[in-house]
């Protein structure tokens, strides 16, 4: 048996496994490389040990005896016609004479290795998927299956395709995923896109895919060949944070006219609502203009076109209502709104607001100790 501190060995015909007096243990001190142990397999009568720091095996007389050639992790062991190889951290390892050679390199950080009906050699990695060994070229071939980059889902939208949008979040870091109902696409920055770290999608009228990131700004994917976009501090069409270069856009809404809302959250020059407009052109609404925070975390739009921000700041900032009246560049008839705790909200940090088909507005809450028996909807 391998464990954390080594291996564990006993006979199954022994009386009462559970007394220690039945086990024998290996570890450093007899000769392992690590006591990490990752995997065993048995091969032409020894039992062969993968451990953090290369491999081992038992011989005849029950010692361990190490193998030269691989100093780094092995995750796995696989036999193909009568030959060990070993997947290893820096590639793929053949024993030859007692010595383990590099078979296939240029792949790093694999998780398990197997040979397929026509012998063809797959490896898996910890982070970056599944390839295939192309022996004739000697180069690994990438393998995507039809599956989303990653196991977090963060928000989604679907375009006018019927094309289902993913983004994994700030921490889940793989990207976007689209699935259209046979097939998933992945897309990470090696495709082009601003972050790993992307935490909101909206689709816009023109089927552009909005996206926002925790820092990099916003971005869009758009037409037959996925054009990809980056919004940012460039032209100063987004502002940063504290950090200047830092641009976090947290939520993204589509009003009914087709306006693009962006919420630039922290923005150093108060322009933390940032819309832009079918025509593509670009409108602020800022703390000068009413706005209670820069803190801005959801946007929705009620049924007579009121903008529903929320905020997620420690201070009482709530909810802010914009009514502009349909007039974006003309701010002389903005009429501004606040909901707070004292309007009935159980926290003035909110998470989340949508407005449902007969005109309520939905705000999602952050718990607060006080409000831990309080619902998180309250409809306004």
């Amino acid at each position: 048996m391998g464990t954390d501190i080594g291996i564990a060995k006993s006979n199954l015909n022994y009386p009462n496994l559970q007394d220690p007096q039945f086990w024998e243990n290996f570890t450093t001190r007899n000769n392992l490389p690590d006591n990490k142990i990752n995997e065993f397999i048995e091969f032409q009568g020894k039992i062969y040990v993968a451990t953090e720091k290369g491999t081992a095996y038992f011989d005849d007389a029950g010692s361990i005896k190490s193998i030269d050639g691989i100093t780094d992790r092995v995750s796995d062991f696989a036999i193909y016609k009568n030959r060990l190889y070993a997947g290893a951290f820096s590639g793929v390892y053949l024993l030859d004479n007692g010595k383990w050679v590099l078979y296939a390199g240029n792949l790093w950080d694999i998780s398990v290795i197997g040979f397929d009906d026509e012998g063809n050699l797959w490896a898996g990695t910890w982070s970056d998927g599944l390839f295939f060994y192309n022996s004739d070229s000697g180069k690994w071939v990438k393998k995507m299956p039809t599956s989303p980059g990653g196991n977090y889902f963060a928000d989604i939208d679907i375009d006018r395709n019927g094309i289902l949008w993913c983004v994994s979040g700030q921490f889940g870091n793989k990207g976007v995923y689209s699935f259209d109902g046979e097939k998933w696409r992945n897309f990470t920055v090696n495709d082009g896109i601003s972050s790993n770290s992307v935490i909101s999608v909206k689709v816009d009228k023109n089927n552009v895919k909005w996206f926002g990131t925790p820092g990099w700004g916003a971005f869009t994917i758009e037409g037959e060949n996925y054009r990809i976009t980056k919004y940012d501090t460039t032209d100063g069409r987004l502002a940063g944070s504290d950090t200047p270069s830092f641009v976090i856009v947290d939520d993204i809404g589509v009003d009914e006219t087709g306006n693009i809302w962006l919420l630039n959250r922290y923005a150093s020059n108060g322009k933390a609502l940032v819309v832009i407009t079918p025509e593509f052109e670009w409108n602020y609404f800022s703390t000068s203009d009413g706005l209670s925070s820069v803190e801005v975390s959801a946007i929705a739009f009620d049924k007579s076109g009121k903008v529903w921000i929320g905020t997620a700041g420690a201070s009482p900032e709530g909810i802010n209502v914009l009514d502009y009246k349909g007039t974006l560049k003309d701010k002389s008839d903005d009429v501004w709104e606040q909901y707070i705790t004292s309007d009935g909200l159980v926290s003035n940090e909110i998470n989340a607001i949508a407005v449902d088909n007969y005109g309520y507005v939905w705000v999602c809450l952050l718990y607060t100790s006080d409000a831990a028996d309080e619902l998180d909807g309250v409809d306004l």
